[in-house]
């Protein structure tokens, strides 16, 4: 570099006097580095801006006193952010903050190109990062930052519409932001007043691009050795691709559980065993699967209350079990069931008292009942196994117990 700055000087003098220009470029605060761009044909230099080191070494010290604040405005926006996210019920995985280390401080001052002349001028001596399961919900966060924060808006960029030739990947929304004067003028925001953050959002697929570049090292196409080059750009298609699909897969769902219960009322019959038509056939109080659960609860004075997906998931594993493929399938059990089942539960539950039962518990004494049908020992047992209820000691002994449940229910049905 020192040759460099050498043959470089020419370039720093008046062309008339010989005399190094005052100009405010020229400054004795920043090294210049001149570099041929002969190799690639051209007769133009490019000049490379360096710090010098004797103001590298103030901002380093400015900021071992500062850092204390700065590790305090990441922890502190963070924790603002993700609560006005929370209250707007956006979907996130996660929000993480760092306070930059004193040797990436370092590493940042000495590369060319940045013209810092105070700690100030440097943006991310704070970052939050927000990461969400789903690209569309980027959009969503980017308009709840840009409404809750202060917007440099000169140094944010949208990384993901970048179209420069020498870049390649999977890019994410970056801001630079400042705590609002309406916040600043309360006092757990006060001292933060005119400090800058950075506040990244990206996809979950976005953010696993992003590491993983970092861990290879490479951060453009040229870098990247051509074989290699081709496989990179692959796969960030298919990364941006699985984005999509994962959205569009959410929006089906969501337009599915809003019409299943119509669905339900017109065509029982063309609705399949799932959690969410589950979830709309156990809260129906007109169905013969709510009554079974409402008749059930109320024999031990329980409540009722929304069963979660993971039970759901079993027991739609254990419907199918018993040979229910359809609502309708359900539905017709249940009916046809009814007084078998309720006899059922009251003997299993021997008049014990509870406080509370899912919605679908009828779900549980139905499949009991349909599997006992046939009084075979051996198929109670494989549905108990197949159904992974219990453990594989405890499954022949509750076999017998539903067996035995079931042939006393029936005498009194």
């Amino acid at each position: 570099m020192r040759h460099l700055r050498k043959a470089h000087s020419s370039l720093l003098t008046s062309p008339s006097s010989g005399q190094a220009t005052t100009s405010s470029l020229f400054r004795p605060r920043r090294l210049f580095a001149c570099h041929s761009g002969a190799a690639l044909g051209l007769v133009t230099h490019e000049i490379s801006i360096v710090i010098e080191p004797e103001l590298q070494s103030a901002i380093l010290a400015e900021y071992e006193v500062q850092t204390g604040i700065y590790q305090d405005l990441a922890a502190i926006a963070a924790q603002l952010l993700e609560r006005i996210i929370r209250d707007a019920e956006v979907q996130f995985h996660s929000i993480s903050q760092r306070c930059k280390s004193r040797t990436s401080l370092a590493g940042k001052l000495s590369r060319p190109n940045k013209d810092y002349t105070r700690l100030a001028d440097i943006t991310d001596l704070a970052a939050i990062r927000v990461t969400t399961y789903f690209a569309e919900d980027v959009d969503h966060i980017a308009a709840i930052v840009e409404r809750e924060f202060l917007i440099d808006g000169g140094n944010s960029v949208d990384k993901r519409k970048l179209l420069d030739p020498d870049r390649f990947g999977y890019q994410s929304l970056h801001y630079i932001a400042s705590i609002t004067p309406a916040r600043t003028r309360l006092a757990e925001y006060s001292r933060f007043d005119d400090l800058r953050f950075e506040i990244q959002v990206r996809s979950i697929l976005q953010h696993a691009w992003a590491e993983i570049e970092h861990d290879l090292g490479y951060k453009s196409a040229v870098g990247v050795p051509r074989d290699i080059r081709r496989r990179f750009s692959r796969i960030a298609g298919l990364l941006e691709l699985a984005d999509d699909e994962f959205a569009a897969i959410r929006r089906e769902l969501s337009e599915y559980a809003a019409s299943v219960v119509q669905d339900i009322g017109k065509q029982p019959e063309s609705v399949g065993i799932d959690n969410i038509s589950l979830r709309a056939i156990v809260s129906k109080d007109s169905s013969a699967l709510r009554q079974i659960s409402s008749a059930v609860a109320a024999s031990v004075g329980a409540a009722l209350e929304p069963t979660d997906d993971q039970t759901l998931e079993g027991l739609v594993k254990m419907l199918t079990l018993v040979g229910i493929r359809s609502i309708a399938d359900l539905e017709q059990a249940a009916a046809s069931h009814l007084s078998l089942v309720r006899q059922f539960a009251g003997l299993w539950l021997n008049k014990a008292r509870y406080e509370s039962f899912h919605d679908s518990v009828g779900i549980l004494y139905l499949s009991y009942v349909l599997a006992s049908e046939s009084e075979d020992l051996a198929r109670i047992h494989s549905f108990l196994d197949e159904a992974h209820i219990g453990s594989t000691d405890e499954r022949f002994e509750l076999a017998q117990r539903i067996a035995n449940v079931f042939r006393e229910a029936s005498k009194l049905t």
